[in-house]
């Protein structure tokens, strides 16, 4: 019997959740029924996107209130201050979560980003199997492939292909990641010398010994941004239990056809 294709779809719950309450209306967190409505909107995106894509499973990624990230960078998502809309936002997903238990993938110490890699890697092992990742979160370009997509969850589009996934990964380990609290490696570096090292090895080693505006070598900085920003560098003792539930859920998708 021939094997089926699959095609996942993945939700980064936050990423959606808070494209849900966008939907909701302006202020939506001042209502007393915030929670409800954030969480309806969500649902409904969500029921649109299945509708749209059509796939054969479904996941939501879901973010671990403890990130490993921290424990090696404490400052990691550090400037993000709560406010009584994010508050709202953590309760609809809180609700999403228990009312569709079966679909969440959520691990001790992993982010939706590290649920996401590890299922991405794991469904395109299969030849011919295809993942769409739905999340506006640029850091998911560097898992784009002929089998990886990203949705955008407020166009319901593929959003474009970039011309090399790992070109934009060594730029972002350069420049740092502005949302998440990661600083530059190479503050004001101009995007075309970064172009060049990446190409040149003899020019990536010039940048990489240069001494940045604070005194650091740009190596050592680039090397501690990729630990933070590269999916492909999570810890093995990370990884290893979210393997482990990844492949006990494909496993169970492959009897339920069967």
């Amino acid at each position: 019997m021939i094997r089926a294709k699959q095609h996942v779809l993945v939700y980064d719950l936050s990423n959606v959740a808070y494209m849900g309450a966008y939907l909701a209306g302006r202020h939506v967190e001042q209502a007393p029924d915030a929670v409800k409505r954030i969480y309806d909107a969500t649902l409904y995106l969500m029921r649109k996107l299945y509708k749209h894509i059509q796939p054969t499973q479904v996941f939501f990624a879901c973010d671990h209130h403890i990130y490993w990230r921290r424990e090696i960078f404490p400052g990691y998502k550090g400037h993000r201050q709560d406010n009584p809309l994010k508050q709202q936002v953590r309760l609809a997903i809180e609700l999403l979560k228990s009312e569709k238990q079966k679909h969440c993938l959520e691990v001790p110490r992993c982010e939706a980003d590290d649920v996401i890699y590890a299922l991405s890697t794991q469904v395109t092992r299969q030849e011919g199997d295809e993942i769409s990742i739905v999340s506006s979160d640029s850091d998911f370009i560097q898992l784009e492939s002929a089998y990886v997509h990203r949705v955008h969850p407020k166009t319901l589009e593929r959003l474009p292909k970039v011309k090399d996934p790992g070109y934009e990964l060594f730029l972002k380990c350069i420049r740092g990641d502005i949302s998440d609290n990661i600083p530059a490696a190479y503050p004001f570096v101009k995007a075309d010398r970064v172009e060049t090292a990446y190409r040149n090895p003899n020019f990536r080693q010039q940048l990489m010994e240069s001494v940045n505006r604070h005194g650091q070598r740009v190596a050592d900085c680039y090397a501690f941004n990729r630990r933070l920003i590269d999916l492909s560098q999570i810890p093995l003792e990370v990884l290893e239990p979210l393997n482990d539930l990844i492949l006990q859920r494909l496993h169970a998708l492959a009897l339920t056809e069967g």
